[in-house]
C-alpha cells in the first residue's frame, strides 16, 4: 500500500523537528480505506512538524504525476496543508492540468487561508487560456448566519466572459433568509443583477439579461450539458421555512443534456408547499409542447424527507408533435432518437394516488431510435398508446426494415393501491417478428422470426415462445469472451427476468470462429433464471469448413451439444475431410476429428490411405502437400523425384498460399463459401464460391481451372424446413458429358 521513513527529534517543553517521507503505491486501495474517491499513479508525500513544543507548525506535502478525484482527471498535482493555518498558504493546491466541464484547464491554483473568523480564497488558472476561471474573496460565519464577498469573479468559455461589476456581497441567516447587498455581473456573456432581502416586503429580485449558459455550465462542471441564452426574472420572498418563489424565464436556442430546442418559456410559482407551472417548449416551427398544472412540493430546509406532501395534483401535457430526442437524456441505452411524437394526457389525484385520465393518448410517427446494447438502429417506427385510469394499452408498436417487421402489442395494468405514485400491477406484452434484423453486434448478427409473450410484474416476469433464425452469424468465441454490456448486468428487471424460448435454425445460419465456418441447423431451448442463462439441445452442420494447420477441411458431419451449463461451452463433434494427392499420384482423404468442447477442443487425424499414413506424414501433407520425409529432404537441400529444388519449394509454398487466398477472397467479397482445390503437380485445379441471397436461396459456382470447360452452377431453394429444390448445370469435357438436373431432396436425421 505504501512505504515511508522518518527521522527527527523532540524535547518535551522545548522544541521539535520531525520529518517523514514516503510513497503511496496503491492510491485506490488507500482511497477505499479512507473513502476519499482517489485513484491514479503512485504519489509521494512529506510531513514535517517543527517549531516549539507549545506552538508546533505542521506542513504536509503531496506530489502526484496523475490523479483522478471523483471522476476528475488531473495531471501534475501538488497539495500542501499547513497547521495552524496562516492568512495565506494555509491550504493550497496546484494542478498542471485537469478536465472540468468537458474542457481542459491548465495551471489551476487554489489558495485558502484564515481571514479573521472566516476564510479567504483565491482560485485561478492560466490567464491566456480561452476557458478561464478567477475567483477571489472571503466567506465565513457572521451573527448566526454566513457571508460571502467576491472581490473579483471572472468566468470565461471560448473567450465569452462574465465578470463582476464591483464587489459582490451576499448574506444568509437561517431565520431571516437571503440578503443581497450588491451583486452585479456583466460582460459579453450577459448580465446578472440581484438586490433586496427575501425576508422584507420588497423581496429579493434577480434579473437575467441574455445570459450565455455555457459560462455557468463550465463553472458548475456540467460537461457542456447546458447552453442557450437566458433572459428572465426571479423573485424570492418569505422565510427559509416558508419561501415564496416566482420565476419567469425565456431560454432561446438552448440545449440540455444534448437535447436542442428553439425556445423554452413560461412561469413557475411556489408558495405554501404548492408549485404551479405553465411552460411551453418550441423545438422548431410546428413542433411544440405545453406543460400546465399544479402539484404539492416542500422546499423548506427539512423538506427532503417529505418532498411531495399530500395535496391535489393536476398536470396536463399536450403536443401536436415534438421530436423524441429527449429519450436519450432519460435512458442511457437510447441514442439518436427521432420522429414525431404527439400526445394528450393528464394526471390527477395525489402524489400517493396518481391517476391517468380516461381518453389520453400518445402517438409516434416516422420514429428512429438506436438501442446501444443491440448496436441496432430501428427505423420506420410507429406507435400508438391509449390511457385509462387503471391501465396503459399498447395498441401497436411497429418497426420495419426492408421486408422485415417487428410488432409489439399488449397492456400494462396499474396498481390502484400503490403506496406512492404510479405502480405497475402486471403486464402482458406480445412480440411478433418477421425476418427482422434485431441485433447487429460484432459477435452476433441475427435476423428473426419470432412469436413471444412477456408476462408478469416488475419483480417477477417471464418470456416464453418460439424464435427462428432466418439469417444469423455467430462468432462463438467472441460471443463467449466479449464482456456483457452493463445494461444486461445492472438492470434489475433483466436480472429478475426468466425465459424459456425454443430457438430454431434452418438455413443461412452460420457459426464462425477462428478455425470454424459452418452452416448450422437444429433446435435449442434457451432457459434463463436468476442463476444465469442455460442452453439445451443440439445444432447440426449443413455445410462448412474447418481450418486446421492452415488447411481447409470440408465438414461432412458436425454437431454441437448444449448440456445446460451456465458457462456456454458446447460439446463438439466435427468430422472434416480434405483430399490430397500422394507422391504415388494416388488420391487420399485425410480426416480431422474434433471433439471436446469449443473452448478446449481435442483433435485427432485419420486417413484412408493404404498403408495408413503416419501422423507426421498427414501433418506434412496438410501443411505443404508433401510427405514428412520429402519435407526433411528439402530442408537438408536434397533433391528427389526428378524435380528441382526450386520446383519442390514452389509446390510447398503454393499449398500454404492457396489456403490464405481462400480466406482473403471470402472476407473481401463477403462470400459464404470459398474453396480452392490443388491437383497433381501442385496446380490449382478447381475453384468454388457460394453465397446466400435471403434465407432460403443459395447459389454456388465452380470452375475447373485446368480445362476450358467444366463450369458448374448449383441453385438451391428451401421449400420447407426439410425439403429443398435443387437445380444443377455442369459443362462437360473430354471425359465427362454435359449434365443438367433438377431434384427435390427431403432430409431426415436420426
Amino acid at each position: 500500500l505504501m512505504r515511508f521513513d522518518g527521522r527527527g527529534w523532540a524535547t518535551p517543553g522545548d522544541s521539535l523537528d520531525i520529518r517523514v517521507n514516503g510513497q503511496v503505491h496503491d492510491l485506490e486501495a488507500l482511497s477505499n480505506l479512507l473513502e476519499l474517491g482517489l485513484s491514479g499513479r503512485p504519489a509521494s508525500f512529506a510531513v514535517r512538524v517543527g517549531g516549539s513544543w507549545e506552538k508546533p507548525l505542521a506542513v504536509v506535502d503531496l506530489l502526484a504525476d496523475s490523479l483522478n478525484y471523483q471522476g476528475i482527471p488531473m495531471q501534475g498535482v501538488r497539495f500542501q496543508m499547513r497547521w495552524p493555518a496562516l492568512p495565506s498558504g494555509g491550504f493550497f493546491v496546484r494542478v498542471g492540468s485537469l478536465v472540468w466541464g468537458g474542457r481542459v484547464v491548465h495551471d489551476l491554483f487554489l489558495d485558502v487561508g484564515l481571514d479573521g473568523g472566516g476564510l479567504s480564497f483565491l482560485l485561478r488558472n492560466r490567464s491566456e487560456d480561452a476557458d478561464r476561471v478567477y475567483l477571489r474573496g472571503r466567506a465565513g460565519p457572521l451573527d448566526g448566519g454566513y457571508y460571502l464577498e467576491l472581490d473579483s469573479l471572472v468566468v470565461q468559455v471560448d473567450r465569452m466572459a462574465l465578470l463582476n461589476d464591483g464587489s459582490c456581497r451576499v448574506r444568509y441567516h437561517p431565520r431571516e433568509g437571503v440578503h443581497v447587498e450588491q451583486f452585479r455581473l456583466a460582460g459579453p456573456g450577459g448580465g446578472v443583477e440581484a438586490r433586496g432581502h427575501s425576508g422584507q416586503p420588497g423581496a429579493m429580485v434577480v434579473w437575467l439579461q441574455d445570459v450565455d449558459l455555457r459560462t455557468w455550465s463550465f463553472l458548475l462542471g456540467l460537461r457542456g450539458e447546458m447552453s442557450g441564452v437566458l433572459t428572465g426574472e426571479i423573485t424570492l420572498s418569505g422565510t427559509p421555512d416558508g419561501p415564496q418563489i416566482g420565476v419567469q424565464v425565456e431560454l432561446k436556442n438552448g440545449a440540455v443534456a444534448g437535447v436542442r430546442f428553439q425556445d423554452f418559456s413560461g412561469t413557475l410559482a411556489y408558495g405554501n408547499h404548492r408549485a404551479a407551472v405553465d411552460l411551453k417548449l418550441v423545438q422548431s416551427p410546428g413542433r411544440e409542447a405545453v406543460l400546465q398544472g399544479y402539484f404539492p412540493l416542500n422546499l423548506s430546509p427539512g423538506g427532503k424527507e417529505d418532498l411531495f406532501p399530500e395535496g391535489p395534483v393536476s398536470v396536463l401535457l399536450r403536443s401536436d408533435g415534438i421530436a423524441p430526442d429527449f429519450l436519450q437524456a432519460v435512458f442511457s441505452e437510447v441514442r439518436d432518437a427521432g420522429g414525431m411524437l404527439a400526445m394528450d394526457l393528464s394526471v390527477e389525484g395525489t402524489p400517493r394516488r396518481l391517476r391517468l385520465q380516461e381518453g389520453g393518448w400518445m402517438r409516434l410517427q416516422d420514429g428512429v431510435v438506436r438501442i446501444v446494447p443491440l448496436n441496432k438502429t430501428f427505423r420506420k417506427v410507429q406507435a400508438k398508446l391509449s390511457f385509462a385510469e387503471d391501465r396503459i394499452v399498447l395498441e401497436r408498436l411497429e418497426a420495419r426494415e426492408g421486408k422485415g417487421r417487428l410488432v409489439f402489442s399488449g397492456e400494462v395494468r396499474l396498481d390502484q393501491h400503490a403506496v406512492e405514485g404510479f405502480g405497475v400491477q402486471d403486464f402482458d406484452i406480445a412480440l411478433q417478428a418477421e425476418d427482422f434484423e434485431a441485433i447487429d453486434l460484432p459477435e452476433l448478427n441475427a435476423t428473426l422470426r419470432a412469436d413471444l409473450h412477456l408476462r408478469g410484474n416488475p419483480e417477477a416476469s417471464r418470456v416464453e415462445g418460439k424464435a427462428g433464425l432466418s439469417r444469423a452469424v455467430l462468432r462463438l468465441s467472441d460471443f463467449i469472451e466479449t464482456p456483457t454490456h452493463d445494461f444486461w448486468v445492472t438492470s434489475r428487471f433483466i436480472r429478475n427476468l426468466g425465459c424459456n424460448i425454443r430457438v430454431s435454425a434452418s438455413r443461412n445460419v452460420w457459426m464462425r470462429d477462428r478455425d470454424l465456418n459452418i452452416e448450422i441447423s437444429g433446435d435449442v431451448d434457451l432457459v434463463k433464471d436468476r442463476e444465469g442463462v442455460r442452453i439445451y439441445g443440439s445444432l447440426d452442420s449443413r455445410r462448412g469448413r474447418y481450418e486446421f494447420q492452415n488447411t481447409s477441411f470440408n465438414i461432412s458431419r458436425g454437431e454441437l451439444q448444449f448440456q445446460g451449463k451456465t458457462d456456454i461451452n458446447p460439446d463438439l463433434y466435427i468430422l472434416g475431410t480434405h483430399r490430397v494427392i500422394l507422391v504415388s499420384n494416388e488420391p487420399a482423404v485425410i480426416s480431422v476429428i474434433v471433439g471436446g468442447t469449443l473452448l478446449n477442443p481435442q483433435i485427432t487425424l485419420e486417413s484412408d490411405a493404404t498403408p495408413p499414413l503416419s501422423e507426421a506424414d498427414m501433418l506434412s501433407y496438410l501443411i505443404v502437400g508433401r510427405p514428412a520425409e520429402e519435407m526433411s529432404g528439402l530442408l537438408r537441400g536434397a533433391g528427389g523425384g526428378g524435380r528441382s529444388l526450386e520446383e519442390r519449394a514452389a509446390g510447398l509454398v503454393l499449398g500454404v498460399a492457396a489456403n490464405q487466398l481462400k480466406r482473403t477472397i471470402g472476407r473481401r467479397l463477403n462470400l459464404d463459401v470459398v474453396e480452392i482445390g490443388l491437383g497433381e503437380g501442385d496446380a490449382a485445379t478447381r475453384v468454388r464460391v457460394g453465397k446466400y441471397f435471403g434465407s432460403r436461396f443459395f447459389i454456388s459456382y465452380a470452375r475447373d481451372i485446368s480445362s476450358a470447360r467444366g463450369q458448374e452452377v448449383i441453385v438451391e431453394y428451401e421449400l420447407l424446413p426439410q425439403v429443398t429444390l435443387e437445380a444443377q448445370q455442369r459443362e462437360g469435357h473430354e471425359r465427362k458429358r454435359d449434365r443438367k438436373s433438377l431434384g427435390l431432396f427431403w432430409k431426415m436425421e436420426w
